[in-house]
């Protein structure tokens, strides 16, 4: 990538602009995908009496209902899903009126006889499909005709088991953590678009001086002084610059203590082995750079002139070099505090 056109600022900004369609386009896709889920139905609930008809209350919006102080008995009935048992049918039944449930399975076998003042979600469904057995099985039980009863019973059975069930709640957070990361991502971008001098390389220069400052010199240097330009790193005679999707890392090389190379062997898509090398540099203020997939011969070229302008750098990999430096910074941040102090 070329950077004469003056402006690292300028090369943040259009770097951003062309990233930040990524996470548009993905907070648009999740916020597709969430409104056609039934979350919405979930938060709008009817309220229903436990004695008045659900038709009054059911409609093709709006199914899933709520009802407070409910009484229920056991029918004796189970609601079986590919051959797991998953739910039991309960009754209320009251003032002639009679409703059926499916609740949640969740003690097993026996359901518990009798469950008092209980608040029920669910969502209102045809009782049709099931009505006959449940009936025969009812009136049976309570010394009734099946007719008579069917004429007592709402045209609705209330299932608790689809109201908010556990896949569609994985489902609805995951779609929310997306929301929230490219809304967030969206936010920083345009921060960065705004006021490039937020963006993460310029604020850790604040670090090493006024980032105002130091990146006017850095373009200065960059325009008219660039000793080594390579695909997406450069060398200058007071910087090292790496340009990836943003403006990586700008290190005044004043402050450089070592730097190595470092090779791993990756596999690409297509499974081939590749080695790709990267650009380690540490410097006095404890900052670690990684310069990752640099080709072999940009990073030589650069390591081979930094020896020959800065000899006192740390140059290659050694646990000699880890201890020495690793001293070193001790050393530095104890002045610093001891420093801090004296003011």
């Amino acid at each position: 990538m070329q950077t004469n056109t003056n402006n690292i600022t300028q090369y943040i900004r259009r770097s951003q602009c062309q990233q930040i369609i990524y996470p548009i386009i993905l907070l648009l896709l999740t916020v597709i995908i969430t409104v056609q889920q039934p979350i919405f139905d979930y938060l709008h609930l009817s309220s229903a009496d436990p004695t008045v008809p659900l038709s009054s209350v059911v409609s093709n919006e709006h199914s899933y209902i709520n009802i407070e102080h409910a009484n229920l008995y056991y029918t004796g009935q189970d609601y079986w899903l590919n051959g797991e048992l998953t739910g039991h049918y309960y009754y209320e039944l009251a003032d002639n009126y009679c409703r059926f449930y499916i609740l949640p399975a969740s003690s097993g076998i026996p359901a518990t006889p009798h469950l008092e003042d209980i608040t029920i979600r669910g969502r209102a469904i045809s009782f049709a499909d099931t009505t006959d057995e449940i009936l025969s099985v009812m009136a049976q039980k309570l010394n009734w005709n099946k007719e008579g009863l069917s004429e007592i019973t709402d045209s609705y059975i209330i299932n608790t088991l689809v109201y908010l069930p556990l896949r569609e709640q994985i489902l609805f957070i995951a779609l929310l953590i997306c929301i929230v990361i490219s809304f967030l991502s969206i936010i920083r971008m345009l921060i960065y678009i705004i006021n490039p001098l937020e963006s993460p390389a310029c604020r850790r220069l604040r670090k090493y001086g006024n980032s105002s400052k130091i990146l006017t010199q850095v373009e200065q240097e960059l325009n008219h002084n660039c000793i080594i330009r390579t695909s997406n790193m450069a060398l200058t005679p007071n910087y090292l610059i790496e340009f990836s999707e943003d403006v990586s890392a700008i290190i005044p090389l004043v402050s450089v203590l070592w730097t190595y190379k470092h090779g791993d062997l990756k596999r690409n898509w297509k499974l081939q082995k590749k080695m790709r090398y990267s650009l380690h540099v540490i410097t006095n203020k404890g900052d670690t750079f990684t310069f990752k997939n640099k080709q072999s011969s940009d990073v030589e070229q650069i390591l081979n002139e930094l020896i020959n302008r800065y000899p006192s750098f740390f140059y290659g990999y050694s646990e000699e070099h880890l201890e020495l430096v690793n001293h070193i910074l001790k050393d530095l941040k104890m002045k610093r505090r001891k420093k801090r102090k004296t003011f």
